[in-house]
């Protein structure tokens, strides 16, 4: 009887051993390169590479983000006048925020679907009633509807849903934060409903910092 209890206890051991050592694993696997694939002159499939953009951010300047800033970047989409998924991602954003809050290498956007109404000061309006900084790196976006839906379709994609012909009818509405690395191919989609998730965002934000 103690022949065999201290076998099954020395493959208990070996079967913990493995356990902590497959996490570890995991823990250190790079993380993927996702979206679809760009295509270059030759035909060739390419990781896809987030394209520069120029939009207005919640100050009233131009902000503009391209592929020689070498950041990581955390992104979504929203409107302010949101009542459902909005407020709650912006606050589970929020509290990821507070880690990189002075990291100037790593920078939040977050910009709207609905540019007519989310002007420069309701997006400060905005900003302030979910306790966000107006001056550190978290830029709430606004601009042209047609280049904002542009850049979540087919730089993002965060849409699924076929271009309507007039843009005024047109409306996206997604729950998704989007990780981008600083040479700007896409690492993850998260939920931002989802506390989970943004425990998972803080992780790979923590991969790409090393």
């Amino acid at each position: 009887m103690r022949l065999l209890t201290n076998i099954a206890s020395k493959y208990y051991h070996l079967f913990v051993f493995a356990l902590l050592v497959l996490t570890s694993c995991q823990q250190d696997a790079p993380l993927p390169i996702l979206g679809q694939p760009d295509i270059d002159e030759k035909g060739n499939e390419l990781p896809h590479v987030v394209d520069d953009f120029s939009f207005i951010d919640h100050s009233g300047n131009e902000r503009v983000s391209t592929k020689e800033d070498g950041q990581i970047m955390v992104m979504n989409y929203f409107f302010t006048s949101c009542p459902t998924i909005c407020p709650l991602m912006t606050d589970n954003l929020a509290e990821v925020f507070k880690e990189y809050v002075d990291n100037e290498n790593i920078i939040f956007y977050s910009a709207s679907v609905d540019p007519k109404r989310d002007q420069p000061d309701r997006l400060r309006q905005f900003m302030t009633s979910h306790k966000i900084p107006h001056d550190k790196n978290w830029y709430f976006l606004t601009g042209n509807k047609k280049e904002l839906y542009h850049f979540a379709r087919y730089e993002l994609f965060l849409s699924a849903m076929e271009v309507v012909e007039n843009i005024d009818d047109d409306f996206i509405h997604s729950e998704k934060v989007v990780l981008i690395d600083p040479n700007r191919n896409i690492r993850g989609f998260y939920t931002g409903t989802d506390k989970k998730e943004m425990q998972r965002l803080r992780s790979d934000i923590k991969k790409l910092k090393r």
